[in-house]
């Protein structure tokens, strides 16, 4: 049996590339350095070859998948979607995309994809949206890198400290709008008239200055050491207007940080288990009073639902999580070929 992963841009996800891995598949990219145009032509082309070659093909995400529809397959090649982006989320609840463009791409997933594997609940439910119930599908969540899963193991955060971080990076350009970064720096005005030393440090390249206009917010940039921003902080917050399943949320519960998500993030599942009062609508006003919530709570508070995230960033391990791939991976394969 044949396998490939084909992805967009220099390489997959880091965790993607593990579940490639996992499966013994061939990456291959499916990118053009050339206008969209032409990235869904070089993506035809590619996809157009893979069918020939493969049996299965995992894709991840939605920019390969989209060439993959455009052509359709003369093959029985398999279809394996990984979804781990926002495509279908934004498709169906747009109210920019016509009811034809959404009733046709719609009937083509259906018509191709021959199964999924999502990385969180979340995603799971904006897939049946666009494929329905019926399609064949498991869970599995992407996981923390080796060494930073050792490396925040051992960090205590400053949780009497009125520090809050968000973590998010485009190296090339922008951090995207999905991100939610400007949600959360709205919300700061209101953090602060409850909490006038409330700090907010905005972590990552590709965060606009202007940011900094907001009393209490640090626009930081690129840093050195991850670490000493988690150590730093009392807590972490991922103001996401929707986001499949952040690994930066996974990372600053393995470094003990409490964390405020939104109720369109998919790490809500782990934040849930935590303290549900966490979880946020992705607006400034929401984010701005689960923040205020959380440093209200006095320390006793904050120590508990610290030692819990610890316990719950514990379980992303690389190992648990390849594994967990792999079994999923053959099952969705034995229950579509029966």
């Amino acid at each position: 049996m044949n396998v490939a992963m084909v992805h967009y841009g220099e390489s997959p996800h880091p965790a993607h590339q593990g579940f490639a891995e996992a499966i013994d598949a061939d990456i291959i990219s499916c990118s053009s350095e050339h206008t969209d145009l032409k990235l869904v032509s070089t993506g035809l082309e590619i996809v157009r070859g893979a069918q020939f070659e493969y049996d299965i093909l995992v894709v991840e995400g939605s920019r390969p998948l989209i060439s993959i529809l455009a052509q359709g397959l003369i093959r029985k090649t398999k279809i394996i979607y990984l979804c781990a982006d926002h495509f279908l989320y934004n498709l169906n609840h747009s109210t920019d995309s016509g009811l034809i463009k959404k009733h046709g791409i719609n009937t083509l997933f259906q018509g191709i994809v021959d199964g999924v594997i999502a990385v969180s609940d979340f995603a799971a439910e904006f897939v049946h949206a666009t494929g329905g119930t019926s399609i064949p599908m498991r869970i599995v969540h992407p996981y923390i890198q080796q060494d930073p899963f050792n490396e925040f193991k051992h960090i205590s955060p400053d949780l009497s400290s009125k520090t809050a971080v968000t973590i998010s990076s485009a190296p090339t350009g922008v951090v995207g709008e999905y991100k939610g970064v400007d949600l959360l720096v709205d919300s700061w005005n209101k953090v602060r008239r409850g909490f006038p030393d409330a700090t907010l440090r905005v972590v990552g390249r590709g965060h606009p200055s202007r940011y900094e206009n907001q009393p209490g917010v640090i626009v930081e940039g690129y840093v050195e050491s991850i670490s000493e921003v988690f150590q730093d902080a009392s807590l972490y917050i991922q103001p996401s207007r929707v986001d499949a399943y952040p690994v930066t949320v996974l990372e600053a519960l393995r470094a003990s940080v409490p964390s405020v998500v939104t109720r369109t993030t998919g790490t809500r599942t782990e934040i849930r288990t935590i303290d549900p009062m966490l979880i946020s609508d992705p607006n400034p006003r929401s984010i701005a009073e689960k923040i205020m919530y959380y440093f209200d709570k006095n320390i006793n508070y904050k120590k508990r639902i610290s030692r819990i995230s610890h316990q719950r960033g514990g379980q992303y391990s690389p190992k648990k999580w390849k594994s967990a791939f792999e079994s999923a991976f053959e099952s969705l394969l034995e229950e579509i070929n029966e």
